[in-house]
């Protein structure tokens, strides 16, 4: 299920790869603007672009990011650094301290209203509990993230790709095929509106 993480961070985590030639120019954008949103957003995506092909130094970028945006009061950019800082800990063999993180970025998101972070974060835990084996809490995680959202399009259909992997394994099929055509009638629709535009 470590896949289905990875598709779920997409949603936040842009293609590291893609990053790779822009890592020069994204360092250069954070030493000329380090004490702005600009800043933060590049020290974000230079954090990102390691995530995958260089952990540590992802975790270094993440702790730096999450340093700065706590001096400038940006909580976005704290819960931004903290999720990257889950990825990593997850990824590395660590899961639970990625777990502890996220529950800290929950906490933080419901203290100051950070609505798209805390479906997020939410949805992420539940990504914990089925990765280490608890269905049962993942459901929970997933139900509550699905309440809070109001999604619709892919994160819609990751939310219910995500359901029909937990119902699997709890050995409730017909959930299981209920959430699967839930997806793909969302995927088609997608496509369709997609198509006429």
């Amino acid at each position: 299920m470590k896949w289905l993480l990875s598709f779920l961070f997409a949603s936040f985590i842009l293609c590291a790869s893609a990053q790779d030639f822009n890592r020069d120019s994204l360092q250069k954008a954070f030493n000329t603007h380090p004490k702005d949103t600009f800043g933060l957003k590049a020290l974000s995506l230079l954090g990102r672009s390691y995530i995958n092909s260089n952990p540590d130094t992802a975790l270094q970028l993440s702790n730096e990011l999450l340093g700065f945006a706590k001096r400038m009061g940006s909580v976005p950019f704290e819960l931004r650094a903290m999720m990257q800082i889950a990825y990593v800990f997850s990824n590395t063999g660590n899961p639970d301290r990625s777990l502890q993180i996220l529950l800290e970025g929950l906490k933080r998101a419901e203290d100051f209203g950070q609505k798209d972070f805390i479906y997020l974060l939410t949805l992420n835990i539940g990504l914990y509990y089925q990765d280490n084996g608890d269905p049962a809490m993942a459901l929970s995680y997933v139900k509550k993230a699905m309440a809070l959202s109001g999604n619709s399009g892919n994160e819609l259909a990751g939310d219910y790709q995500l359901l029909a992997g937990i119902y699997f394994q709890l050995n409730e099929f017909d959930s299981t095929r209920y959430y699967i055509s839930q997806y793909n009638q969302t995927m088609l629709r997608k496509h369709k509106c997609c198509r006429a535009t």
